[in-house]
């Protein structure tokens, strides 16, 4: 599989550049589908167009602190983008989706 190390190459410039972001970010879609695929028999991974990715959120005020970070760190919604969720990160496009996380436990008092 020759395409393999062109996305994960891509994936890993792109990590880097969201290291501060390692516990909360989740990368999906084809630019990973080579981390699932070992059989050496398979078909060549065709490279994809942009990166998807998630970054968890707690809540809104974290949001925008994210958003702004974000564009601190290079990464800016990219007009011609196809969708709201469109950014650019140098030559990447990249699909970006910030999700808010649901606490499946209240914390109790006194704790965080």
């Amino acid at each position: 599989m020759h395409n393999k190390t062109i996305n994960i190459g891509t994936v890993a410039e792109v990590a880097e550049a969201l290291k501060q972001y390692k516990d909360q970010i989740v990368f999906v879609g084809g630019s990973v589908i080579s981390l699932y695929t070992d059989d050496p028999a398979a078909d060549e991974i065709r490279p994809t167009k942009d990166i998807d990715l998630t970054i968890n959120i707690i809540d809104t005020g974290e949001f925008q602190e994210t958003i702004e970070e974000l564009g601190k760190l290079g990464f800016h919604p990219d007009p011609f983008g196809a969708s709201i969720c469109s950014y650019r990160y140098d030559k990447y496009l990249l699909i970006l989706f910030l999700r808010k996380t649901t606490l499946l436990v209240q914390p109790t008092a006194g704790t965080k």
